[in-house]
């Protein structure tokens, strides 16, 4: 009698527990069966269909009151449908709810879903694996994440969760753990807007082609067709499958709060009926090819506060991606990538925030449009195999990369290093090229007083990943601290050891037109021929050293009569700037070729009597007269060459055609050539039959062979320091040399080249193995010993 009285009071506590209260449905699990509960007061409103354990709950469309569902108990076979038109709230309250034939739950109602993950409680929903069902948590209407509990879903069709409206996780939400095997973690018509909680996806699906859609497809965490908007919480995405995104919007991002957290580890994937070379990754059309992304928007990514942390493991892999423009005003990022870690197709704009970017085989920052930085904490490391710390579309002449506050350390491959183009307000720059090793410590200091402006530490290994052998980096530092004019001193900071002394790049080189005011405008006449010309005079303080003449032909596209079209080209820049940073005393000439003609006939002849009165002069130096050109240019170097053996200390003839030229006057001077492997204008042929026959006859030619360099490319980014250090140091009448160094010493057993540059010479000294570049010594590890011209 007592154990039937203990049962009917343990009866009736559970009726209690589980009983529907006013306004209520609950629903309870329990193994292959499941009971509904429907409150009185809802009779007529809301009916319910039960087989086994699938609940179908419908709500009749007069309803216009508030539902709430709770749900809890356990099935390993059942399912919850809720069909409606009005808003309900949704409480899951300790449910286990596995369905082996579709969705777990569906919510057909179009409204506010209110989905309360009770306090105290444990939730977990999977679905039908490789199933036809939309996700595993299909929301029709704007599903509204609350509650302190947790909540588990683990999709195995295609999406984990799916909502056709917006999807918001509020401040007080407990934490949400997600698990997709297909397609995306959460999937979403509308805006994802986060507020609090904790939030961890993984994705794992592969890339694939969509017939339908004819594209490629690809898992992401986070894939909404509308907006993202970050202002609190914590995200931890991952994302393993080829082509996998963390966080992906149609629309915009905007991040004012909370720690998004990501990793990419997939590579990037090709669709397998591409007949094209997959190498060549530019060439391929987007709908063919998907590349991991850590943070993508298609519009623009606006990030004022919060922390942003990212790595990316593969090919392909980039941190923040935008396709119209982005925004940091504030918060902290530090961005371990494969390929860039800011990229974006508009203007780049920093004005705050502190900024850790380290992108291992691209660039830190790659933007088509402009850059502008006017405030924040910038370290930014690029690949040092011809990428940047930063890197800036300089096609367009109104296309600028403005530095105006903030710190800036940026490093990079010395061979292409932006440069500054704004109108006003420029904040000075100071650069630096050389072997930085790893844990070295750069110390920036005033010359004068040695008040250190900025101390880097170099975190790393830039020697491991060039092969063992330290490659030249080019760091350029900036900070409010700088003043324009001034020279500043680059020390180690751990053996107060000097390394470089440079100035702040005066403004006069940050603005719009700079190089009209530095080169000025002459002409000259030869018969009834004149060829203008600017030209421009570099350390002409220099009193120990004779003046080198530095002559650059432009190419086709900059022919014209104003004297100013042809400063326009970026190699014009890039050896001016090796010039000015060098210590050498040059006058750089850059002869404009009039309009319907080319470097030859009449404007060469011209030319080259320019070229001989400056020598005849006494301007120039007749042993250290060199000539360089990109593409017309660099067809009519060959030529001049070929016109005028015996004459020219050395020549840089960069995406030109020897054809024609005359093989044994070439032989008397050393060349050094760069040909782009994707240059459709300028064929590599005729290049490799003329270094062999030069070969043949005694003469010296470097080649280098860009792969992916387009002509555009070789024309604008050839003059890297390395090649310019070769050209420098060849002297009329002296057997061509290998490396421009100081002062030589020890015996040189090998020449250390990046992409067949010279960059050092490896040399034996005292019994003990030493690397020499550019007039200083380093021992093996690459750290500086001592300069050798002091």
């Amino acid at each position: 009698m007592r154990h039937i009285f203990f049962l009917l009071i343990c009866t009736a506590i559970t009726c209690r527990a589980y009983s529907a209260n006013s306004g209520e449905v609950v629903v309870r699990y329990n193994g292959t069966k499941a009971t509904v509960e429907i409150a009185a007061d809802l009779n007529g409103m809301v009916s319910s269909s039960i087989q086994g354990a699938d609940v179908t709950l419908t709500q009749a469309e007069s309803v216009a009151r508030e539902i709430t569902y709770r749900v809890s108990g356990s099935t390993n076979d059942g399912s919850l449908t809720l069909n409606g038109s009005y808003k309900i709230t949704l409480s899951l309250e300790g449910v286990e709810l596995t369905n082996t034939r579709g969705a777990a739950i569906q919510v057909a109602n179009g409204k506010r879903i209110a989905i309360v993950l009770a306090d105290g409680t444990n939730n977990v929903l999977t679905d039908m694996e490789n199933g036809s069902q939309k996700a595993c948590f299909f929301v029709k209407g704007h599903g509204e994440f609350q509650g302190g509990g947790s909540l588990t879903i683990n999709g195995r069709g295609k999406h984990a969760y799916k909502g056709n409206e917006y999807v918001e996780i509020k401040a007080s939400t407990g934490i949400i753990t997600i698990l997709a095997t297909t397609k995306d973690g959460i999937h979403t018509d509308g805006d994802f807007i986060i507020k609090g909680g904790v939030l961890t996806v993984n994705v794992t699906g592969e890339a694939y082609w969509d017939d339908e859609e004819q594209e490629t497809k690809a898992a992401a965490c986070i894939n909404t067709s509308a907006n993202v908007v970050i202002l609190g919480g914590e995200m931890h995405l991952t994302a393993t499958g080829s082509g996998g995104k963390g966080l992906k919007a149609d629309s915009a991002i905007t991040i004012s709060g909370g720690w998004t957290d990501i990793t990419t580890t997939g590579t990037r994937y090709i669709y397998e009926g591409y007949t094209g070379d997959p190498t060549l990754i530019d060439s391929i059309p987007d709908s063919l090819k998907n590349s991991p992304k850590a943070l993508k928007a298609d519009d623009s990514i606006a990030i004022s506060d919060g922390r942003i942390t990212i790595h990316t493991e593969q090919d392909g892999g980039e941190g923040i991606e935008s396709k119209t423009s982005l925004t940091i005003s504030g918060g902290e990022i530090q961005i371990d990538s494969y390929d860039d870690c800011l990229n974006s197709s508009g203007n780049v704009t920093i004005t705050g925030g502190q900024l850790h970017l380290n992108s291992r085989n691209n660039d830190g920052i790659d933007t088509n449009q402009s850059l502008y930085i006017q405030g924040g904490t910038i370290t930014t490391l690029g690949s040092h195999k011809h990428e940047l710390g930063i890197d800036v579309n300089f096609l367009d002449s109104l296309k600028r990369f403005a530095v105006q506050g903030g710190t800036l350390i940026s490093v990079g491959s010395s061979s292409k290093i932006p440069y500054p183009r704004v109108k006003e307000d420029a904040q000075p720059l100071v650069y630096y090229t050389g072997f930085i090793p790893l844990g070295t410590v750069l110390s920036l200091r005033h010359e004068t007083d040695q008040r250190e402006i900025i101390s880097w530490r170099m975190e790393r290994d830039y020697t491991t990943e060039a092969g063992g052998l330290p490659p030249q980096l080019t760091v350029i530092f900036s900070s409010p601290e700088l003043a324009v004019g001034e020279a500043y001193a680059l020390y180690d900071g751990q053996t107060d050891e000097w390394l470089a002394t440079a100035p702040a790049l005066d403004t006069l080189y940050s603005r719009a037109g700079w190089k009209e005011m530095i080169f000025a405008a002459d002409s000259f006449k030869l018969g009834k021929m004149t060829l203008p010309y600017r030209y421009a005079d570099i350390h002409p303080e220099q009193t120990e050293d004779t003046t080198c003449l530095v002559v650059y032909l432009h190419g086709g596209p900059s022919r014209g009569n104003d004297n100013n079209l042809q400063l326009d080209e970026i190699g014009v820049e890039m050896i001016y700037r090796y010039l000015q940073q060098s210590t050498l005393r040059a006058r750089m000439v850059v002869p404009h070729c009039p309009k319907g003609t080319q470097w030859d006939t009449r404007p060469q002849k011209a030319l080259f009597e320019l070229i001989r009165s400056f020598v005849t002069d006494g301007i120039a130096d007749s042993t250290r007269v060199y000539l360089l050109g990109g593409s017309m240019g660099g067809t009519g170097t060959w030529k001049m060459l070929s016109e005028h053996p015996d004459f020219f200390a050395g020549a840089m003839p960069v995406a030109g055609n020897p054809t024609g030229s005359d093989v044994a006057a070439l032989a008397t001077t050393p060349v050094y050539t760069v040909m782009g492997s994707l240059d459709d204008q300028m064929s590599i042929e005729p290049v490799l039959l003329y270094r062999q026959q030069i070969d043949s006859a005694g003469g010296v030619v470097r080649l280098d062979t860009m792969a992916t360099w387009t002509h555009q490319n070789t024309c604008d980014y050839s003059y890297s320091t390395p090649r310019l250090d070769w050209l420098f140091a060849q002297r009329l009448g002296v057997p061509a040399v290998d490396v421009p160094d100081g002062n030589p010493i020890g015996d040189a057993i090998g020449i250390i080249t990046e992409n067949s540059s010279p960059r050092a010479v490896k040399i034996l000294l005292n019994g003990h193995l030493y690397i020499r570049s550019n007039g200083r010594l380093y021992d093996m590890t690459g750290r500086f010993v001592k300069p050798l011209n002091p």
